[in-house]
This record gives C-alpha cells, structure tokens and sequence, in this order.
C-alpha cells in the first residue's frame, strides 16, 4: 500500500528525477523540480547543491538566486544569503525582483 499522505508523492517523485538528473545533468526543468522535491522534504543542503547547479547552467536566472538566497536564509547561512543578493543586485537592479529580494533577503 502506498502512502497517500502529504510526503509520499514529492518522494516518489525525487526518486524518479534522481534517475532522471543523471541522464540530462543540464535538464533546468529537472533541476528545478529536484530543488522543490527536496525543499519540500527538508533537505535543503541538497536544495542548495541543485539551485547552485542550474546557476551555472543559467547565470543571468535572478529568480533562482531569490530562491537560493531563502534557502540559505532557511539554514541560517547568513554569507551565502547576502552573495545570493549581492549577485542579483549585481545584474538585476532595475528588475522587480530585486526589491523583493531586498526584502526577503535581509536579515530583520
């Protein structure tokens, strides 16, 4: 019997993708996919590791390091926190985004 609750579908899904990633390693939809999977099931050293790949792969992708950057301020990774914003700040200054990592991305 397979569990139906909250976390069974995003780790049956995980399983999948970590099948997957290793076959298409620059699949961006993959990647994102791997970084919710695993942010949904805590694991967000791994989150990380993935949002850093698609980084290299995307580079100009100011979403992923407004994501990157709350990941980080979820660990409690203040440094990498402000080089997430830093690095949007850096070529996204006039973009919407960039107040709201501002926001978010600022330790209270």
């Amino acid at each position: 019997s397979h569990d139906t609750g909250g976390m069974g579908f995003p780790t049956e899904s995980l399983d999948l993708l970590n099948k997957l990633h290793p076959e298409d390693p620059r699949n961006l939809d993959t990647l994102t996919l791997l970084t919710s999977f695993n942010q949904q099931l805590g694991k967000y050293s791994e989150a990380i590791e993935y949002r850093k790949k698609i980084a290299k792969l995307d580079p100009w992708n100011a979403e992923n390091y407004l994501v990157l950057g709350r990941y980080y301020k979820q660990v409690g990774d203040k440094a990498n926190m402000q080089a997430a914003l830093d690095k949007i700040l850096s070529f996204a200054s006039k973009d919407p985004i960039a107040i709201t990592a501002q926001s978010e991305l600022t330790l209270q």
